[in-house]
């Protein structure tokens, strides 16, 4: 038959025929870069793995698995545990907040054995639990409470009460955040057919990008409140973070704390508008928030090194990593809720549907 005998008609459905199909290949296409996320990098593969929220239950499992080898350290079964950890967190705190936390400190001075070798065995179970994934919901609201009572009765909420807290030094404290990724890592509602009723197997975008608003808008907020440290204070922590250390790390901490001395107010505001920032990009773009999220966890590293001395593990009497590995974790999992957000195949899905069409038709055509 020549081209000519072909009826508009027929020529029409071929058209839309080609054009159908080349839309379900741009279309498979997008929703194959939706389900395999950077699939082609290992360490994206990683993360991956490690923001679900299976994931974060086990990275949670070995945080607090950290705390509990820490707290059987022989210094904690004497009255040190008391005295040089616990008391100094009601220091300059309110009366509400302090009475509580000496309360606990002198129960734990009339038995610092028992009592320590409590904390210690309810951490190590926590961390066994999560670890080999029993009872998840049971675990994980378990760890919640600890965490919240550790953050009051240990930790005198972070001192986020009694001023001269920052983010430099841990506030608001790090239980608080096991008590945060606890909740992220809370599993999905199980449907009746056994599926997990619509929900992602990731962190749930908005509660996780809330966290790290709140997070850094805090840190921000600690660090204009009266009573925040002055440029010499935070210089004067700097120097302390790693006091008893590695000699490389108080050399290092020494020097940036000369930089922080040298900078004065302007650098404090800076530092405070950057925290803003950081929080805040989370909201915004993907690339913003991508770019938000990695200067989030840079700057965490910074303060891990400098004000919170990598948790000051040589000391003996140290309870746990602070809180900068936390803030890792939790933008870990925010970052993930990002991958499958502008992939190239999604961003050219109409460019190359339109494309694909037109050129079924010009194939139609010439025919």
């Amino acid at each position: 038959m020549s081209v000519g005998t072909l009826s508009p008609r027929r020529t029409g459905a071929g058209v839309h025929a080609r054009g159908a199909a080349a839309q379900g290949e741009v279309a498979q296409r997008a929703a194959g870069s939706r389900t395999r996320p950077l699939a082609g990098r290992w360490w994206a593969r990683l993360a991956h793995q490690v923001t679900t929220r299976s994931g974060l239950r086990l990275a949670l499992g070995a945080v607090w698995l950290v705390d509990a080898i820490l707290q059987f350290q022989p210094a904690m079964f004497g009255p040190a545990f008391a005295h040089d950890v616990l008391a100094p967190a009601a220091a300059g705190q309110p009366r509400w907040v302090a009475e509580p936390v000496l309360h606990v400190v002198r129960l734990v001075e009339a038995a610092p054995l028992l009592l320590n070798g409590v904390f210690a065995a309810v951490q190590l179970a926590l961390g066994l639990a999560l670890l080999l994934r029993w009872r998840p919901r049971l675990v994980l609201g378990a760890s919640v409470a600890w965490a919240l009572g550790v953050w009051w009765l240990g930790e005198a909420f972070g001192g986020i009460f009694g001023g001269g807290a920052t983010l430099l030094v841990g506030a608001p404290g790090a239980a608080l955040l096991y008590a945060v990724l606890a909740v992220l890592a809370w599993p999905p509602r199980v449907a009746r057919g056994g599926g997990s009723a619509g929900a992602s197997p990731g962190v749930a975008p908005r509660a996780g990008r809330a966290a790290w608003v709140g997070l850094w808008l805090i840190g921000a907020v600690l660090s204009v409140l009266p009573g925040a440290p002055s440029s010499r204070a935070l210089a004067a922590e700097v120097a302390s973070g790693a006091s008893g250390g590695p000699g490389w790390l108080v050399a290092f901490d020494r020097g940036v704390a000369h930089l922080v001395r040298s900078g004065g107010s302007p650098l404090a505001a800076g530092l405070v508008a950057l925290e803003v920032a950081i929080g805040l990009a989370v909201l915004a773009g993907p690339r913003l928030a991508r770019l938000g999220l990695l200067a989030g966890a840079l700057l965490a590293v910074a303060f891990w090194f400098t004000g919170q001395g990598l948790g000051a593990p040589w000391t003996g009497y140290a309870t746990d990593v602070n809180l900068s590995p936390l803030v890792l974790l939790l933008a870990l999992g925010v970052a993930s809720t990002f991958w499958c957000t502008g992939s190239p195949a999604e961003r050219h899905a109409p460019r190359e549907l339109g494309a694909a069409t037109w050129s079924s038709a010009q194939g139609e055509g010439a025919a």
